[in-house]
């Protein structure tokens, strides 16, 4: 399989409102809607288009959260000069099956799905994905992060783009890099492949001592209901340390 980089952009945190506002027991729903600032579209497809640029021959492949969703962003990378289509539930079977065989022969090099390639597809030359949207069942997860796993002659790994302002992403990663890191250290590890033990890396903010001191067990949460409730102890210092 490619080896994944992976990246998590997390800097969109209201740290103001953590230093001030938080108190002891809150529920995931409404600590995901007060701790990540709302990123407009225009800032994402910066970023986004930096890292399309960054990749020769890029191939990529871009979930997003509804259709109104995958279209805008469609248009603001095709105004940008890139070429890119929507695949979606609303295609009739024709257009579906034209925009996916486009894709596969690298004429549509960026496709923006709604839930339509998470599972049977087979695009080894997919290098870059890009989740604009969350969610909580680790098979969907791992069958849509499936799609760029592939290798081919010309390819070795796939860069990952994560843009979810979700806790338990956040948490979920971390726990992912202390895994790799406890095994960078086991005396007799015939192969490390994340040696550092950064499997994922966190961009656009250092400041993770609030996850890792407060969210510790928030993994084991990944699929659960968003009204189920944290507790953290109090006060809390400067960037939530």
């Amino acid at each position: 399989l490619a080896k994944v980089d992976y990246r998590m952009m997390i800097d969109d945190i209201d740290w103001s409102w953590v230093d001030k506002q938080l108190h002891d027991r809150i529920s995931i729903k409404e600590l995901n809607r007060r701790l990540f600032l709302p990123e407009r579209d225009d800032a994402t497809i910066e970023k986004i288009r930096a890292h399309l640029l960054d990749i020769p021959e890029h191939r990529a492949l871009i979930f997003c959260r509804s259709i109104v969703h995958a279209e805008n962003i469609v248009d603001r990378l095709c105004a940008d000069g890139f070429v890119a289509k929507a695949l979606h539930s609303h295609l009739d079977r024709f257009e579906a099956a034209r925009t996916m065989r486009e894709f596969r022969n690298g004429h549509v090099p960026i496709l923006v799905a709604i839930d339509m390639v998470n599972e049977g597809i087979d695009i080894p030359d997919v290098n870059l994905i890009v989740f604009l949207r969350v969610t909580h069942s680790r098979r969907i997860f791992l069958q849509q992060l499936g799609r760029g796993l592939r290798i081919n002659d010309d390819k070795t790994s796939v860069r990952v783009l994560d843009f979810v302002s979700d806790i338990r992403r956040i948490a979920e990663g971390i726990r992912m890099n202390k895994e790799a890191e406890n095994v960078a250290n086991t005396v007799g590890s015939d192969q490390v492949i994340y040696q550092y033990g950064e499997v994922v890396r966190f961009e656009g903010d250092n400041s993770l001592d609030f996850f890792k001191k407060y969210l510790s067990d928030i993994a084991e949460l990944e699929e659960g209901s968003d009204d189920a409730y944290l507790r953290f102890p109090g006060p809390l210092g400067s960037n939530g340390a």
